[in-house]
């Protein structure tokens, strides 16, 4: 018998050229932190009267869901595919929002172990975030709807080189409709509306490609001190938001990792007055998203 520790484990994704069926060979090996990808198992509840638990309930088709969670890198061999399944253009193209994602869909193996893991076929990305903090390391979210999952006890086991995660100083440079700005953290969301687990056909045992069905959005959050000094320059925005002045071009970082936001207009509470320092959220909503192509 063994048990297995999470830190022994490694998250690859590789892109599907047919919905549902997995690579067989093409994977990116993510930082990865964390997986709850798995399968959806939910029983049928019959609607005739009865006080007694059934216990002949059918399962209603399968279906998988669930988020991967991995450090941003500026390497394209690490974070491409993935966030081509989420963004148009990638592979020395800006990723952007504004078509369909580049990779219709991916396959991301789990491992636990070089014997154990699993196999999530036809994923579809619905979500992207981007947490960055002045002590961390940059975060990537992404959440997925899927067709299946299987057991594998030979399963892609790798982890990339640490060199390639992206440092917290990629993020150090935040400006504001072209002014910088002080920014203690911040974090950009995007999401996509799609059909969820109940687009099944009739009949069948496995979920129906998912399709795009709603508006997107693209939203972030930066957290500054309340200050007029040069080097932070958020009373200015403070007065924009009091206005409801756009704020214009957001752009975070710089070089491969280059985030640009068009259009920002704030949303969210004014500053809460209280002992320390008082700090300023930024709430962003926005119409457009460009991040640089990676390397």
């Amino acid at each position: 018998m063994a048990f297995y520790v999470g830190n022994n484990g490694s998250i690859n994704v590789g892109v599907e050229a047919t919905y549902g069926t997995a690579p067989t060979s093409g994977y990116d090996t993510l930082f990865g932190i964390s997986s709850s990808l798995g399968l959806k198992r939910t029983l049928i509840e019959p609607a005739h009267l009865s006080i007694n638990p059934v216990a002949s309930n059918d399962y209603v088709p399968l279906f998988v869901d669930g988020e991967i969670t991995c450090n941003w890198s500026e390497e394209a061999d690490v974070m491409d595919e993935l966030l081509k399944s989420f963004f148009t253009g990638g592979t020395s193209l800006p990723y952007t929002m504004t078509g369909g994602p580049a990779n219709a869909s991916i396959t991301a193996v789990t491992a636990h172990s070089s014997s154990l893991g699993y196999v999530h076929t036809g994923l579809v990305a619905t979500s992207f975030g981007l947490e960055i903090g002045t002590n961390e390391y940059p975060v990537v979210t992404m959440g997925f709807i899927g067709e299946g999952s299987a057991k594998d006890t030979t399963p892609i086991h790798s982890t990339p080189s640490i060199s390639s995660i992206a440092p917290p100083t990629v993020y150090s440079s935040v400006s504001i409709g072209g002014t910088s700005i002080g920014v203690k953290s911040a974090s950009v969301n995007c999401e996509r509306q799609y059909s969820g687990g109940d687009r099944a056909i009739l009949g069948g045992t496995t979920l129906s490609q998912p399709v795009e069905i709603g508006k997107r959005s693209i939203t972030a959050s930066l957290t500054v001190d309340l200050s007029d000094e040069t080097a932070f320059n958020s009373v200015t925005e403070f007065d924009k938001y009091l206005s409801g002045t756009s704020l214009g071009t957001i752009i975070i970082g710089g070089g491969n990792s280059t985030i640009t936001l068009s259009n920002c207009r704030m949303t969210g509470d004014v500053p809460s007055l209280g002992d320390g320092l008082t700090e300023f959220p930024i709430s962003v909503v926005s119409t457009g998203i460009s991040m640089a192509a990676l390397a």
